[in-house]
């Protein structure tokens, strides 16, 4: 009888996840469908066309204006902007950042040789992100 139960219960939670599977095979068979498509429509589209698609413009030509000033071993300073911390260092790497959180306060160690050369605003709204010298940007606050 216990082994007739164990059986049935089996059975049981068997049609049950087939009940809740089954009707999501279509809609996912479908939406991976129109992934592969969506993917083959945009396959010769650059890196640039990429971002631009899902960010703007603006934003995609400032950080070309960036990679083009900061080397790609160099260190930078990224300051927040307007919540954009993530995507702008992710779209500038290999380049290191070295978080700034207070960009009213000179950081340790910013004029020492070896410091990161430039202080990038994070911004993904136009005008996008913004590069300085860091020396421009320290200077105001004297050597510590």
């Amino acid at each position: 009888m216990y082994r007739t139960f164990r059986a049935w219960l089996g059975l049981a939670g068997l049609l049950a996840y087939a009940a809740f599977a089954v009707p999501r095979i279509v809609p996912a068979l479908e939406g991976s469908q129109k992934r592969v498509r969506e993917a083959g429509r945009h396959l010769d589209e650059t890196e640039d066309a990429v971002l631009g698609r899902f960010r703007t413009h603006s934003y995609v030509k400032a950080i070309r204006r960036i990679r083009a000033t900061i080397p790609r071993d160099a260190a930078y300073y990224l300051v927040p902007g307007d919540g954009g911390n993530y995507f702008v260092r992710f779209d500038l790497a290999p380049r290191r950042p070295v978080y700034l959180e207070n960009p009213e306060k000179v950081p340790e160690g910013a004029f020492s040789e070896g410091a990161p050369g430039w202080v990038v605003v994070s911004r993904i709204d136009p005008p996008g992100p913004e590069v300085y010298p860091a020396a421009e940007v320290f200077h105001d606050r004297g050597r510590k």
